[in-house]
């Protein structure tokens, strides 16, 4: 007589693809969820992207000053160039804008104008306060997404 081996039963092998399917299921949940407890212990919060203004400028030099007749007691960055369809163009800067400070905070240079810019999240609408041609004016700007790490 001859005997079978159970192993090649195919009811069998569904009983172990199933079993293996539950397993591996159950394991991949227990990462996940240890990875999310991880995370949230750790504080460690997803890479954002870089928040975009849409602006190419220069911190106000004594040059650019003299270049420009900007007044002394205005101090900032100077607007060069306006990407089309960007927040700042949105918003109606102009190149020749001098922004003087960004959310009540004087900005000084353009590495601190960007650092500000850059701690603010994508879809952040920020306040700017703007010499224009002689005066002084306010605007918002609601900051777009990029992955650009230029000053634009």
């Amino acid at each position: 007589m001859h005997s079978q081996n159970p192993n090649n039963n195919p009811k069998n092998y569904d009983a172990l693809n199933l079993r293996a399917a539950i397993i591996i299921g159950a394991i991949a949940i227990i990462v996940a969820f240890f990875t999310i407890e991880l995370r949230q212990m750790l504080h460690i919060d997803p890479p954002r992207p870089s928040s975009w203004l849409g602006v190419s400028f220069a911190t106000v030099t004594d040059d650019i000053r003299n270049k420009l007749n900007i007044p002394t007691n205005v101090e900032g960055v100077l607007i060069g160039k306006i990407t089309p369809h960007s927040p700042a163009d949105n918003a109606e800067l102009s190149a020749g804008d001098v922004i003087v400070s960004s959310n009540g905070q004087p900005v000084h240079s353009e590495d601190e104008f960007e650092s500000i810019v850059r701690q603010e999240s994508a879809g952040n609408t920020i306040r700017l306060r703007v010499w224009r041609e002689g005066s002084f004016v306010g605007t918002t700007v609601t900051l777009g997404a990029s992955s650009f790490s230029g000053k634009e």
